[in-house]
């Protein structure tokens, strides 16, 4: 299988035999109002540096960025699609991103800090995007990753 392939998701029974038999999600995790921006994650329980916390399903879909052609002029195309809530997916062998992702589960809930409490990574084997602890997190702390350089303050 090709890596153009395994990105692009289109061997899906490749990825049927990959799949954990039980995604992970901490269970001290709670859903509330942000004084960051709308709703939150924050945690009830004490959660350790290095602790995983939540393991969240990448679709099989994804949002392709490109360029097309319509009346004769060029257009970017799919460059808002869910800007707010997408995730960067892998870099192909030219270092330019082949597409984004959206992530079930509280992904697109956790909230941006400068200085977060939490990381993601791709795991492009078991299609998940997994958050782990970068500290120590306090019982009523919120949950909080770094957007990355080009987050806009809105």
């Amino acid at each position: 299988m090709s890596k153009q392939d395994l990105f692009a998701g289109e061997n899906t029974r490749h990825f049927e035999k990959g799949l954990k038999q039980k995604l992970f999600q901490h269970p001290g995790l709670e859903i509330r109002k942000s004084d960051i921006h709308g709703y939150g994650v924050f945690t009830k329980e004490f959660i350790y540096k290095g602790d995983l916390i939540e393991d969240c399903v990448v679709p099989y879909q994804t949002i392709e960025p490109g360029y097309e052609y319509l009346d004769g002029r060029l257009f970017r195309r799919n460059i808002n699609v869910l800007e707010a809530y997408r995730f960067i997916g892998p870099k192909d062998d030219h270092g330019q991103v082949r597409f984004w992702m959206v992530a079930t589960g509280n992904a697109m809930v956790y909230n941006h800090k400068e200085n977060p409490n939490i990381v993601w990574y791709h795991d492009i084997k078991h299609r998940l995007i997994s958050f782990s602890a970068l500290r120590d997190i306090q019982p009523g702390e919120e949950l909080c990753m770094n957007y990355g350089v080009n987050y806009k303050h809105k």
